[in-house]
Formats: structure tokens, sequence, C-alpha cells
């Protein structure tokens, strides 16, 4: 329900969506995944079929929100029963407490009513994990299941990998230590997935990869320039992690991932703490080698089923007194998840309502009249969607926080409603008053009629 009606809102496109559906409108759909997408300045990059796929809804259905936005939605749809039966499978005890927090999971509802294919990284994660454990087959047929799989989701979800990787470990660890024979028939069953792998790296990863790409993203990268540096970036990177995932109390459950952990270790549950703990470390691994973020981004959603599990997991195992404490304090993670997934029902997500205001601003703009487009939200890819072409009369005012003097302007302001306070500066000038009766205010979007008048400055 929270998903849907997310995407039945039809929040405006914000920059990273509208960076990336220029690109594709812009390039044929062919060759589309197979060549660096710098056709805007903020470069992108996403798997081939959800190119090929956002490509043809949106040159069929002229690019609208709900067009572009279906694939993302069924992914999410998809991801969560999918995610249920592996919880239930896995630890029937915890399966509750999982399942709660990837239905209420800030991040992933979100993700579902947005042009880009993080959704698509939980749904194939979630395939491949419940590919390796599901039945009663020997870890062999249970690799080339995973493999099977994997072999398709990596053309859908390039995060596919670290999940595949996940499912290797966690079958070789069910092998006896000497089975060379075994270990061989295993490697043989991951075949398909490796030359799928290989393929999708050459033809799509490879020539996708960008050194703007690399630099927006060196805060989630370690720098061993700086050796001293790494444990507090391990510390600080790891809590963003979790708080991403569950907004707004995640870092809470940062305890209950490391109870799942020693609950498992305890129990010498040993193939399931590697199938639940190496997609975050290989991660981590992949981020060690600059080539893969580590961070609360949404990049690092597909840790999303592993992480869930590990907290449920947490959450569960204590038992006495002490345990009901622990899952008092615990349970604040998916209530208060709830609750703001339930405040979405009236007021959804956001990253700025930029086509809400140019269309307030179109109707009732007059020609002569002076625009400034205030704020990075408001300046970036999304104004180069609605706003391709600027007339002689509109100024680019990236720093809100930069005075306007004069009267007789609008102000257009774009923003994440939840970091209001960033562009408020734009909404007192210094020689300037705003007049309500031709400003608009709407969630995520100001347009401002500025007036010479009594009080200015304030």
């Amino acid at each position: 329900m929270f998903r849907v009606v997310q995407y039945l809102r039809r929040q405006s496109f914000w920059d990273d969506e509208a960076a990336l559906l220029l690109n594709v409108r812009h390039y044929a759909i062919g060759p589309l995944p197979f060549h660096r997408l710098d056709f805007y300045p903020a470069h992108q990059a996403a798997p081939p079929v959800f190119l090929w796929v956002t490509k043809w809804m949106g040159e069929r259905f002229h690019y609208s929100e709900y067009a572009v936005r279906l694939l993302p939605l069924v992914c999410s749809m998809a991801a969560l029963p999918l995610f249920a039966l592996l919880a239930w499978r896995v630890a029937p005890a915890a399966a509750a407490w999982a399942v709660a927090l990837m239905a209420f999971s800030d991040a992933l509802i979100f993700q579902a009513a947005t042009a880009k294919p993080y959704s698509g990284d939980v749904l194939v994660a979630a395939l491949i994990l419940l590919a390796a454990v599901s039945g009663s087959a020997s870890p062999q047929r249970k690799m080339l299941r995973a493999a099977a799989v994997a072999a398709v989701g990596l053309w859908f979800s390039y995060a596919a990998v670290f999940s595949l990787a996940a499912a290797a470990i966690f079958l070789a660890a069910q092998l006896p230590r000497h089975g060379v024979r075994e270990w061989a028939r295993l490697a043989v069953c991951a075949a398909p997935a490796g030359v799928s792998l290989v393929l999708v790296y050459h033809l799509s990863m490879r020539a996708q990869r960008d050194a703007n790409l690399e630099t927006a993203w060196i805060h989630a990268f370690p720098d061993f320039s700086r050796p001293w540096s790494i444990p507090a970036w391990l510390v600080g990177s790891t809590w963003e992690v979790f708080q991403d995932q569950m907004y707004p109390a995640g870092p809470i459950m940062l305890a209950g991932a490391a109870v799942g952990v020693w609950t498992l270790w305890r129990s010498e549950q040993m193939a399931l703490l590697l199938l639940l703990t190496a997609p975050l470390a290989l991660n981590l691994l992949a981020a060690a080698l600059h080539q893969y973020p580590y961070a609360g981004t949404r990049l690092t959603l597909f840790l999303n089923p592993g992480l869930c599990m590990l907290c449920g997991l947490g959450a569960t195992a204590p038992a006495g007194m002490r345990g009901r404490v622990f899952r008092v304090v615990l349970a604040i993670v998916p209530l208060s998840a709830a609750v703001v997934a339930g405040y979405g029902l009236f007021m959804p997500q956001n990253k700025g309502d930029l086509r809400d205001a140019v269309a307030y601003l179109n109707a009732h703009r007059r020609p002569e009249e002076p625009v400034y487009l205030a704020g990075a939200s408001t300046t970036g890819a999304s104004r180069a969607w609605y706003v391709p072409i600027l007339d002689p009369l509109m100024q680019l005012h990236g720093d809100p926080n930069e005075p306007i003097h004069g009267s007789g302007f609008w102000v257009v302001l774009a923003y994440r409603p939840r970091n209001y306070r960033e562009t408020e500066p734009a909404t007192h000038q210094p020689d300037a008053v705003i007049d309500e009766s031709r400003s608009f205010h709407g969630n995520g979007a100001d347009v401002l009629w500025f007036v010479a008048g009594e009080g200015s400055g304030k």
C-alpha cells in the first residue's frame, strides 16, 4: 500500500531521475546501455534491461511519471513477498521482524516510485538468495539455480554480483573440505553466471564507467593515503548504511544485527552467517578497491535482505527479561519506520516538486518579469528536464544564501521537504517582501513573487 500510494501521487522527477531520463531520451534504444551516459553533465549508470524497458515505456507513453516508474514499482512490490518467503525458510521465528523492516523501509518505499534501478537490485538479491536456500537439492543444483537467476539478473542489476558471490560462498561452505570433485562441479554450475558477468561487464559496466561518477562517490571509499581515518570512515559509513535502510532510527538496529551475527556464530550456523554477511563484506572489499561505494546511499540498497534478516534474528534471539527489554528497544525501529510510512500516505516523499512549480510560474508570470531559479535542486538536471530552454529573464541562482537585490521578481525554489532549511534563506531578500497573493507553496516547492514593501530585509 505504501509503495502504491507513493507511486500514484506522481512526484516530480528529481535530479538523478531527470539526468538519467535525459540520457534515455537522447540515445537510441539499441546501443543505449553500451556507451557512456554523459548526454547531461551529471553522468549516470544503469543496467541494460532497466534502460531498455525505461526507454520503451517512455517513448510510448511520452515519458510520463507513471510510465517510467512502473518497472521500479513492480520490482519493489515483487521483492517483498519473495523476501517473506526467504525469511520464512531461513529463520521462521525472525520472519515477522525482518519482513516488517523491509515493508516499512523509507528508502525502499521511495525507490518504488523513482525511475532508477535500485528496487530492482533488491528484487534480484532476494531472488538469488532464495534460489540458494530453497529445497533439499544438493549444493551444486542450488548453485545452478542461483547462477541461472543471476545470469539474467546481472543484466537487470549490476549489484547482483554481490548476492551471487554470497550464494556461492554459502553453498561452498556446505561442501566437504577435501571434495575436489564437488568443488569442481560447483564451479561448473556457477559458470552461466560467470559468462553473463563477463559479458555485461565488458559491454555495459566498463562502457559506463566515468571519472565523474567515481569522484561523486569519493566519500564512500576508504582513504588509504590517511590510514588513521579509516576506522572512523568504517564506523560512519556503516552507521549511514543502517540509517538509510531503516530511517529514522536505523542505527539502533546495528545492535540487533550484531546480536544476529553472534547468534548464528554461537549456534554454529556458519553457512547461513556467510550468506547474510557476505554481501556487506564484499561491498566493503569493493569499496577498498574503489570499485563500488559503501555508504548510506541507494546504491547499497541491495544489502537490505541480508541486513533485515540479521536484524530480525538479533531481535528474536535473546531470552528472559533482558531479552524482552532488548526487543522493546529494537521495536523503536519498525514502529518509527511505520509512523514515517504512514505519514507518507498523506504527504508522500519527494526531492523537490519542480514540475508543479514550473507549471504555476508559467500560468502566472508575465513575459517582462524576471525569474531566479534558486538552490541546487532547482538548477540541476530536473531544471533541464522541466525548463530545457531558459529565456533571457531567467537566471540560475544556485546559492540560496546569496541575496537578490531589487523588487518585482520571481524566486522558484525546489527542495526536499526534510531539507527545507537549506533553501529557506532565499525566502528573505534585502530589498523586497513576498506578495502572497501571487505566490505558491507546495510540498517541495515555492514560487515566490517579491515586491518592494515595508519589512523587507527581515
